[in-house]
């Protein structure tokens, strides 16, 4: 977790965070939103780094050239909550996430292979229903356009919290 100048909270794995501050003196087509030549996107400039698969969305798993977008965050978001509301246990090691025939845990090639044709993570126990069904489901929607936008996400997680009380 870090946290900006303006106490926004952001999620990230360090493997795949980009130093704006230092890119935007060594490069002038990238803005201070993330920007690059006036897309809001990135890609992936080295495909041979090794990539956290459990948590890239459908699109990237399936483009060679791995393209990340808000719509990509989001997903990885939704993973995240998998995450927190199974006590911080690696996606996709539920019961329901094995091989039919020889009951094993899929490896990571499963894992792509089976979100890359439409699974979705089970609920965890611990995670309220509301919550799962109103944005994590969402966040983790096979379609690119039928997530939600962060500010969407920050919206409805607090008619979550301010209707079920979950501050505390």
């Amino acid at each position: 977790m870090l946290v900006d100048a303006s106490d926004t909270p952001k999620i990230s794995d360090f493997g795949l965070s980009r130093g704006i501050r230092q890119h935007l003196t060594q490069n002038p087509a990238l803005t201070n939103h993330g920007q690059v030549s006036g897309k809001d996107y990135y890609c992936m400039a080295d495909p041979s780094r090794p990539l956290p698969i459990k948590w890239l969305a459908p699109e990237v798993l399936a483009l060679d050239k791995k393209k990340f977008t808000e719509a990509s965050d989001v997903w990885a978001f939704g993973i995240l909550m998998i995450e927190v509301y199974t006590d911080g246990q690696s996606p996709y090691s539920d019961k329901q996430c094995r091989h039919p025939k020889s009951r094993q845990l899929w490896d990571l090639d499963g894992v792509r292979h089976e979100v890359k044709n439409g699974f979705v993570h089970p609920q965890p126990s611990k995670c309220p229903g509301p919550l799962y069904d109103g944005v994590v489901v969402k966040c983790l929607s096979f379609k690119v356009g039928d997530r939600p936008k962060f500010k969407a996400i920050v919206i409805k997680m607090k008619v979550l919290v301010d209707t079920w009380g979950w501050s505390s």
